[in-house]
């Protein structure tokens, strides 16, 4: 075959080739299956695999004269691995020594290229994948389907052949293949197989799960030092041993000791980073920060990530506080060498806390944590008002971050959609002149319609005296929805006001109530417009005279139409004095504001 100019030559003889096996295995006897298949399927892997590319005498530089048309190595290694899976199927039990031959199988497919001097062609690197998929699926299904070796018996032969596979991948990146794929996969997939071992270890061999987390922290030691010996690879393969620690502490720890952990971790990461000890990359601590930073905020939805042995009111403190003091000591430590990686522990420090804060608040107001199965008026208030201040809060630290600034802005824009979707559902399905939320007996003003509507308002006109513009909203607008926020509050502290016993809409409507309404019409019109001309707001201005023009048509086809005689006439005189004295205002302001430049 050295001597073939024709390379199509190759792929005519492996596909008849497979074919033939694959009839063999169906008609080969049980007990000569297994000395026919150590003979020819490892004969098959050496000539169709191995011998196209570099020849008989696996010479990583044998002029081969293939395309990846006619030969790649990782299709030829897939299909000798799926003939090896298809004759397991025809065994009804198989020795231990048969076993070992598939494992030893795969490990001859993954070091046969690289035999002779350790490394093999580029065009290889894919068998690597191939051949640590096959080991874990052989793994996994040996469990699944209670084959033949015991769970120990398996995992040792997958800890043996996950160390020969970290070994290939050191040494092809050591002989002198310095690409990117070489060194993804020295820095990932023993890592990577060690870890899905470890979940599998954790959910179906519980009682293995010592033996696995040894062996997980010796691989970690492993590359310990080959991160130490290689300087180029430090920052990758800290990272790396940084993620098997953070799968040994989710298998191991559970409520407020996991967080502590993963907090403790990020303050670690953040030391190697200030001092340059075994530095992980960057990446690396913005993932276990972002992975931190998600934990805490799912905390309180999550009861089963809640510690069991604290009461209710201690949680927050026993999950939050030791990661808010990591989290910012990690800010000093970072704040005057690393200023990048500082902001995002700044942003996260941030973050968390006004979670911890508005959770406690939750808890105080409505006597639980808020589960999102349990949301409910006041939880709807609570959270909107959440929502509201943190848009706010991350929408001003947009204007002081750098590359932070679009993942502050685009989560201020989320919570402001959440606060308009609070609101929503309390002036709707959720409204409390639909459902008795507020009993009449409640004191007024000190009630949840103050916290529901006239809390959000306030924050709203913050906003708007503040000018604040930094999630790219014109200040007009808040100004709207606080002044619109304020009117409901109004309406329905008045309705709450003179009800009896409830407030709801279902209820008659006194005519102290309804002249309520009005007078309250004109007090807010009568300031808006005064305010409008004082200031020179001319929406301002057009807002309170729409209001008073409402309130007039209000009285002459509601109010006045429930009179008789001698209050109708007093109704119409005072409606008239009112609009001649607000008429009368509004010349006098108007006279004086059009003086003032010229004086």
């Amino acid at each position: 075959m050295q001597r073939v100019k024709h390379a199509w030559l190759t792929l005519s003889i492996a596909v008849p080739h497979v074919l033939w096996m694959v009839i063999l295995i169906e008609a080969v006897p049980q007990t000569q299956l297994f000395v026919w298949l150590s003979v020819f399927l490892t004969f098959t892997l050496y000539v169709l695999f191995a011998v196209p590319r570099l020849g008989w005498l696996l010479d990583v530089r044998y002029r081969h004269g293939q395309t990846t048309l006619t030969h790649h190595p990782v299709v030829m290694s897939i299909a000798t691995v799926l003939l090896l899976f298809w004759s397991t199927e025809q065994f009804d039990v198989m020795s231990g020594i048969e076993m070992l031959y598939l494992y030893g199988f795969l490990m001859v497919t993954l070091w046969l290229p690289a035999l002779r001097k350790g490394i093999a062609p580029r065009i290889f690197q894919g068998v690597s994948v191939v051949v640590a998929v096959s080991l874990l699926i052989l793994s996994f299904s040996m469990k699944a389907f209670d084959w033949w070796l015991s769970d120990r018996e398996i995992l040792m032969c997958l800890g043996v052949s996950t160390m020969l596979v970290a070994l290939r991948t050191v040494a092809q990146y050591l002989g002198g293949d310095r690409s990117v794929p070489s060194r993804v996969l020295l820095v990932v997939l023993a890592p990577i197989m060690t870890i899905l071992t470890l979940g599998y270890v954790d959910v179906l061999m519980a009682e293995q799960l010592v033996f696995w987390s040894m062996f997980t922290a010796l691989v970690a030691g492993l590359y310990v030092q080959i991160g130490i010996r290689v300087p180029a690879l430090t920052e990758d393969v800290s990272a790396c041993v940084h993620g098997m620690l953070a799968a040994l502490s989710f298998v191991w720890f559970d409520d407020a000791t996991l967080t502590f952990a993963i907090s403790a971790q990020v303050a670690v990461m953040a030391l190697q980073a200030q001092y340059g000890i075994f530095r992980p990359a960057y990446w690396a601590i913005k993932v276990a920060m972002s992975l931190l930073v998600v934990r805490l905020t799912l905390l309180p939805f999550i009861p089963d990530w809640q510690p069991q042995d604290g009461g209710d009111w201690s949680w927050v403190l026993l999950s939050y506080l030791p990661s808010l003091a990591l989290l910012a000591y990690a800010r000093v430590v970072l704040r005057n060498t690393q200023a990048d990686i500082a902001n995002w522990f700044e942003g996260a420090f941030l973050h968390v806390f006004l979670v911890a804060l508005f959770t406690q608040t939750n808890y105080w107001l409505t006597g639980s944590y808020g589960y999102a199965t349990e949301i409910d008026f006041t939880s709807s208030i609570v959270y909107a008002n959440q929502a509201l201040v943190m848009a706010l809060v991350y929408g001003y630290r947009s204007q002081f971050a750098d590359k932070l600034s679009l993942v502050y802005r685009g989560y201020g824009y989320l919570l402001l959609l959440a606060f308009v979707a609070f609101e929503v559902l309390l002036n709707t399905m959720d409204s409390p002149l639909i459902h008795d939320h507020v009993l009449a007996s409640e004191w007024p003003i000190f009630n949840m319609l103050t916290l529901g509507w006239l809390l959000p308002a306030s924050v709203l006109f913050g906003a708007y005296f503040c000018r604040l513009s930094a999630l790219q909203i014109s200040p007009r607008i808040y100004a709207g929805s606080g002044l619109a926020l304020v009117g409901i509050w109004l309406g329905m502290s008045i309705r709450h006001f003179w009800q009896p016993s409830s407030m709801t809409i279902f209820n008659s409507t006194s005519m102290a109530e309804l002249f309520s309404y009005s007078v309250a019409g004109l007090v807010v019109g009568g300031v808006l417009t005064w305010a409008g001309v004082t200031r020179q707001a001319l929406h301002v201005q057009r807002v309170g005279l729409v209001l008073l023009a409402c309130v007039a048509v209000k009285v002459f086809l509601w109010d006045v139409s429930s009179l008789d005689g001698f209050w109708r006439a007093i109704s119409f005189l005072g409606l008239g004095a009112s609009l001649i004295g607000l008429g009368w205002l509004f010349q006098k302001l108007n006279k004086s504001v059009s003086e003032k430049p010229s004086t």
